[in-house]
């Protein structure tokens, strides 16, 4: 169970941007869980019904949000994962070529936050 204000490692179903315009496929900082009827004013399509905002919401607002239900696997850890290569995956463009796409192994929401400051 994620409990919010509590620093998670969490790999996602897929790949998310994040503000430095790389896509990641897991997310490390502290993350507080919100209900999604108490943030927007209109009536919940599907099945999301709760969301994270992970990051230091006090510096930065919106820092990452995901949905619930895009949460695979969630590890509770006070400081981030090592730094690992970058996994490089092929995907095919629309041409039929394919392409190589970058997925740094996680981004650290905890640490961009920190640099951010404003």
């Amino acid at each position: 169970m994620i409990i919010s204000g509590k620093k998670f490692l969490a790999t996602l179903d897929e790949p998310i941007m994040a503000p430095t315009g790389l896509l990641y496929l897991c997310v490390w900082g502290t993350f507080q869980l919100h209900e999604y009827s108490e943030t927007f004013p209109f009536p919940v399509k599907g099945h999301v019904n709760y969301y994270y905002h992970i990051g230091w919401p006090s510096i930065i607002e919106g820092v990452i949000i995901v949905g619930g239900c895009r949460v695979r696997k969630a590890v509770q850890m006070d400081t981030p994962p090592p730094i690992m290569l970058t996994n490089k995956v092929m995907a095919m463009g629309g041409d039929g070529i394919p392409f190589p796409l970058y997925y740094p192994n996680y981004f650290n929401a905890d640490q961009y936050c920190e640099e951010h400051k404003t």
